[in-house]
């Protein structure tokens, strides 16, 4: 049953979009969610065989390892992931979060694939203080402990952090705030 302000859509594939907020969400396929701030059938063309656009080989291979997986293309506003928190902007391509885990808790693993590389120890630290600046807006418990299980490294044009564990409520304040305004 979804709210009555979802909208269904059919155009040429069939999706959902939110009559306030520019959201639109499909789920074209088994294993298979479109989330799209206006760009949908984009989407749709991506998910296609052959492909216009693919995922890359490091994706896939986080896909086979991942509970669940988001893939982002392209940023909004083609990256800057740095200009709102008054740091450099960073010349981020493309993002994926994936999370497996057992039970209650998920290790949640984040790639950014860069355009350019110039210093790799500034990097470690700039992508630790934005991880650091996030967890405290999502508000998690015993901050400082959690940072220490973290591991941010710079492999050739990829920022990669891993060992960021979550309780599955955690993980959804975590997630949301990648889509709040």
């Amino acid at each position: 049953n979804l709210s009555k302000s979802w909208i269904k859509v059919s155009s040429p594939e069939t999706y959902w979009q939110h009559s306030v907020e520019n959201i639109q969400v499909a789920i074209p396929q088994k294993n298979v969610l479109l989330i799209s701030t206006g760009a949908i059938n984009d989407l749709f063309e991506g998910i296609k065989e052959p492909a216009p656009f693919f995922l890359p080989a490091s994706v896939k291979a986080d896909l086979k390892l991942a509970d669940a997986l988001v893939y982002f293309p392209v940023l909004p506003g083609g990256g800057g992931a740095g200009k709102e928190a008054g740091l450099p902007d960073l010349p981020i391509r493309e993002v994926w979060i994936f999370s497996r885990g057992k039970d209650e808790v998920q290790e949640l693993t984040a790639s950014f694939n860069l355009s350019e590389v110039k210093n790799a120890r500034i990097l470690e630290a700039l992508f630790r203080l934005l991880l650091t600046m996030w967890l405290r807006e999502t508000e998690v418990e015993n901050l400082a402990a959690r940072l220490q299980s973290v591991e941010v490294r710079v492999e050739e044009k990829m920022v990669r952090i891993t060992g960021l564990f979550f309780s599955t409520p955690e993980l959804s304040r975590f997630l949301g705030a990648l889509i709040k305004e």
